[in-house]
């Protein structure tokens, strides 16, 4: 069997990969670091399967005394939330402003939305990817097709897109939904 040495981490290169390298960093000197990024994934895939029929998910989620997140309520109440998987994740209102935008950033077709009333937050999320609609398939950087192509359907865990002429699926986090005015 070779040996094949030492691994050693290569130094961010790609401005993208310089983004992530930094991102890390930050989260590690915040104290936030290994399970953020498990958090959101989980999360964002959790959220991919429960509205890959392009339906709107809502919680709420209860405010105590102080105007601060009942993490005490809302921990209780996690297996029925779209935050299931984010268990190790302080939930704090900060807490829950970073792992929304962590999931923005990696999901981008999911949109949030925060309305507060009364000890209430209602948190409301909605999937553009959706069976029908028209999008452009990008993969680094460049436009895959030719013209746009309409969704004919999700996978069952909302993660991929299937396309008339092709059984291949098309992960959902690489589309990109075209401008209403397009179609």
């Amino acid at each position: 069997m070779e040996n094949f040495g030492e691994i050693q981490l290569k130094p961010p290169t790609t401005e993208k990969d310089k983004e992530l390298f930094t991102e890390r960093e930050k989260r590690t000197k915040e104290g936030i670091g290994a399970g953020y990024t498990s958090d959101i994934e989980a999360t964002g895939l959790y959220l991919l399967r429960i509205l890959k029929d392009g339906n709107k998910y809502s919680e709420t989620i209860p405010i105590n005394a102080d105007g601060e997140i009942n993490d005490r309520t809302f921990m209780h109440n996690a297996n029925r939330t779209l935050l299931e998987g984010a268990k190790s994740f302080r939930i704090d209102r900060k807490g829950l402003n970073k792992l929304i935008e962590g999931v923005e950033k990696k999901f981008k077709h999911l949109k949030f939305s925060l309305d507060e009333s009364g000890n209430d937050i209602t948190l409301t999320v909605e999937n553009d990817i959706r069976k029908g609609v028209f999008v452009n398939w990008i993969n680094q950087g460049a436009n895959q097709w030719s013209g746009p192509r309409s969704i004919d359907r999700l996978s069952p865990d909302g993660q991929y897109a299937f396309f008339s002429g092709s059984m291949t699926g098309i992960p959902v986090n690489q589309l990109e939904l075209l401008e209403a005015d397009f179609v």
